[in-house]
Parts: structure tokens; C-alpha cells; sequence
């Protein structure tokens, strides 16, 4: 059987599917999850949505790659005094080729 895919759909605009706020200890430990969930669809019924992050806050934070679920990777990048609010940006990619990017901020507690 064969797949009609020429009616093929692009993917949607990456949003935060967590509803809490995005708000961390600047002590949070490695893997700590920031209350910030990557999500993005295509319609098309082929294919699979995968995330990374294009920019991690100078490896802060990290992706997993299948739920968008983000993590405190190194949290000796996290400092209060210095940035209250640091920045990450999503990017979710459909088996397609297509993609679609989102800058998302993260609350630094003291």
C-alpha cells in the first residue's frame, strides 16, 4: 500500500504546554524540569514531531527530544544576579523537513 502524501501539511507553531510558570531556583539541581514543554503538530498522519534546542542559555538547559520536556542541564550557568530571566529557543522539526522555532523565558528565583 501506498501513502498519498501530497496534500502534506507543515508544522504548527511551537507553544509551552506546561501551564505552570516557568519559574526555578538559580541552586535548582541538573534535571530539574523548568515548567516548560515543547509542543508542536503536523497533520500529517506520517509524520513524528522531534525537539532541540537552539539555543540553550549557554548549556543551562536541555531537551528531550521526543516529549519537549526541558531540564536544567548545567546549573552553574544559572546565576540570579546576573540574569533574572534567561532565554531558550525551541526548535520542534516534522519527519517532513519542516520546522518551527519559539524563544521561551525561564524565572530565575534567588
Amino acid at each position: 500500500n501506498l501513502t498519498d502524501d501530497t496534500s502534506e501539511s507543515g508544522i504548527s507553531a511551537v507553544v509551552d504546554a506546561d501551564s505552570d510558570a516557568n519559574t526555578i531556583s538559580e541552586s535548582a539541581a541538573n534535571g530539574t524540569e523548568v515548567q516548560i514543554t515543547g509542543l508542536a503538530t503536523d497533520a500529517d498522519a506520517t509524520d513524528t514531531v522531534t525537539y532541540s534546542l537552539s539555543d540553550d542559555y549557554n548549556g543551562a538547559f536541555t531537551i528531550d527530544a521526543t516529549t519537549g520536556v526541558v531540564t536544567v542541564a548545567d546549573n552553574t550557568q544559572l546565576d540570579y544576579e546576573s540574569d533574572t530571566a534567561p532565554t531558550i529557543e525551541i526548535t520542534a522539526t516534522s519527519s517532513d523537513g519542516t520546522s518551527s522555532t519559539a524563544t521561551f523565558t525561564i524565572n530565575l528565583t534567588d
